[in-house]
């Protein structure tokens, strides 16, 4: 029996190393593949920065003028030219991103390296001009992948904060500025805290600090004087914009949110098979009747989308009369239902109430792109979170369908 279970040991061991390589391999080879894109306005503009002006009048400069991203931008200015920086920076904030959802998920318990390198693997299969926007590009990386990841870890300390260790509350608390200097991160915190503060029903000084700092970093970040005259800038993209009321906004945000939903999405299409795989293996293979409609129409909906169904254009001027733009709306809000249904039947414990919430706010974090007039012209940077939430979901249910045990015995 001694002799097993050192064998056991041994090949957990093993094994765990071997994760480890297959990991260290994966991210040299990122931050290889990496460089400046000099074809790129945003990656020049970010380079000359500093070239006739000061750090703290630059940063005043574009606080005053153009946006309210001062904590983010301070690190882009001051390590962009400095390629080893962001070479190691870009791999190592996605290692802490996939850390930290599997943290998120794993309620408290140890998170096991293998967990960690499936969530590198499917971080993969997010469609890639979100990858590449939001992660590869460098200055992409200082918006999007950076604060999204410091605001993910964030997240995962302050929902377990109980058996989290002084040093990780205390990097949690500097972690904010920068995540929530990202607007759709520091909205999404926000809603998250408060729902946790819902469901917990209790405050410490951890969580009060936690709060005040989100809010002061949100702040900082939207009552930027830039804002208002960026907004007045990129208004020549859709000049009528300024007349818009709030559900022509939420209209263009849905537009977007339509394309995203019925375009190719690999994650999005694992998440429906784990699901359907969840759900019956929850009710033994003895669907009810509902339950049967909603995986037949979420397996449908993929057959279609393989099959190159459903339209994944933008609405043009004048489509507001085509039917089919409503019917594609129908149909993607149809399915996306249908995924929170299931997610609410498989996760159905007070502990799994991240996870569902995660899955309901995707779709928020898509829709407030409408009330930007850039909301056509930032491109699928802008999907990044919403890829991340969805990759967090993912997660969760591929952890529901491999066995509590990475290893079991012979």
């Amino acid at each position: 029996m001694a002799e097993f279970m050192k064998q056991n040991i041994s090949a957990n061991k093993i094994y765990t190393t071997l994760i480890f390589v297959v990991m260290a391999i994966i991210l040299y080879r990122i931050g290889a593949s990496l460089d400046l894109r000099t074809y790129m306005d945003d990656d020049v503009y970010f380079v000359k920065a500093l070239d006739n002006t000061s750090l703290f009048d630059f940063l005043h400069m574009r606080y005053m003028t153009w946006s309210g991203r001062f904590f983010i931008e301070y690190i882009l200015v001051t390590t962009i030219n400095h390629h080893m920086v962001w070479r190691i920076s870009i791999p190592l904030c996605l290692l802490l991103l996939c850390y930290s959802i599997c943290k998120t998920i794993d309620n408290g318990e140890k998170t096991h390296p293998q967990y960690v390198l499936i969530c590198l693997i499917l971080f993969h299969s997010m469609p890639s001009k979100t990858l590449t926007e939001g992660a590869w590009w460098v200055t992409g990386f200082y918006n999007y992948l950076l604060p999204v990841s410091f605001g993910i870890y964030a997240i995962s300390v302050v929902i377990h904060y109980r058996s989290q260790s002084n040093f990780k509350l205390f990097t949690s608390i500097l972690a904010l500025p920068v995540a929530c200097s990202n607007e759709q991160m520091a909205v999404t915190m926000i809603a998250l805290l408060g729902t946790n503060l819902i469901i917990d029903k209790k405050i410490n000084a951890y969580k009060t600090t936690f709060l005040t700092v989100t809010l002061l970093s949100f702040l900082i970040l939207m009552l930027a004087p830039g804002n208002k005259l960026r907004f007045l800038g990129e208004s020549r993209r859709i000049p009528e914009f300024a007349d818009y009321g709030i559900i022509d906004k939420i209209g263009l945000g849905m537009d977007r949110l339509g394309v995203v939903i019925n375009a190719s999405n690999s994650l999005l299409l694992i998440i429906s098979a784990l699901l359907i795989l969840l759900y019956f293996k929850k009710v033994r293979f003895h669907p009810d009747v509902f339950g049967t409609i909603v995986c037949t129409i979420i397996f449908v909906f993929q057959i279609a989308k393989m099959n190159n169904l459903l339209p994944v254009q933008f609405m043009k001027p004048g489509d507001w009369i085509n039917f089919s733009f409503y019917l594609r709306y129908t149909v993607a809000l149809i399915f996306y239902v249908c995924i929170i249904y299931i997610i609410c039947r498989v996760f159905n414990t007070v502990n799994d109430y991240v996870t569902v919430f995660t899955v309901i706010f995707a779709p928020a974090t898509v829709i407030m792109i409408g009330f930007s007039p850039t909301v056509y012209a930032s491109a699928d940077r802008v999907l990044f979170l919403f890829e991340c939430m969805i990759l967090l979901v993912a997660m969760a249910c591929v952890k529901k369908v491999l066995p509590k045990k990475p290893m079991t015995k012979a």
